[in-house]
């Protein structure tokens, strides 16, 4: 038996109201490891990387998509999103930048600019786990921790590179979003 087109566009109405509940998880996840302690290769839930702060929202989310997995920032962009407009935006959609420390500018190699991600909560922020930064104009260290970033700032408009939406295995009923995945990532 096929479908039918309201079939479809149910199905496809169902999948953006769980895809819009699993972005809000992620920012209520995110935002609840706020200014814990950056730390390179962590996935939590008090030490992070930019990736690992991803990682470990998504499957407190509940999904198992990263079981076993330690995707990089470049490996989510090329494997686990599809691309989104800045129109299109939702919560918990990902930011993908260059890192803060690059010296690559617009190679014109998308796949190979991307080296940071964030997930973004909403007014053109996004939360993101950051390393030690060293202004060069001012010489002032900022520690490395969860914190939010403005996306409107020379900075981040200097490093971005796109957006994207996590697809592929996520909580489809509502009911079960946002359920506590106790003992993963811990």
């Amino acid at each position: 038996m096929s479908d039918t087109i309201y079939d479809a566009f149910t199905r496809d109405r169902h999948h953006q109201s769980s895809q819009a509940a699993f972005g809000e998880v992620l920012v209520e996840k995110a935002r609840s490891r706020m200014g814990k302690k950056y730390s390179d290769r962590s996935m939590g839930p008090e030490l992070f990387d930019c990736s690992g702060l991803v990682i470990w929202c998504v499957r407190e989310a509940g999904s198992t998509m990263f079981s076993g997995k330690r995707p990089s920032a470049n490996d989510l962009f090329r494997y686990y999103t599809s691309p989104v407009t800045e129109e299109n935006l939702q919560l918990g959609d990902l930011v993908f930048t260059k890192n803060y420390s690059s010296t690559t500018r617009n190679i014109g190699d998308i796949y190979k600019e991307v080296g940071h991600v964030g997930i973004y909560i909403g007014n053109r922020e996004m939360i993101n786990a950051v390393d030690d930064y060293t202004n060069p104009n001012t010489n002032v260290t900022t520690r490395g921790c969860v914190k939010i970033s403005d996306l409107n700032s020379s900075t981040q408009r200097d490093l971005f590179v796109a957006y994207g939406r996590i697809e592929g295995e996520i909580p489809h009923t509502p009911s079960n979003i946002g359920q506590s995945r106790r003992n993963i990532g811990r």
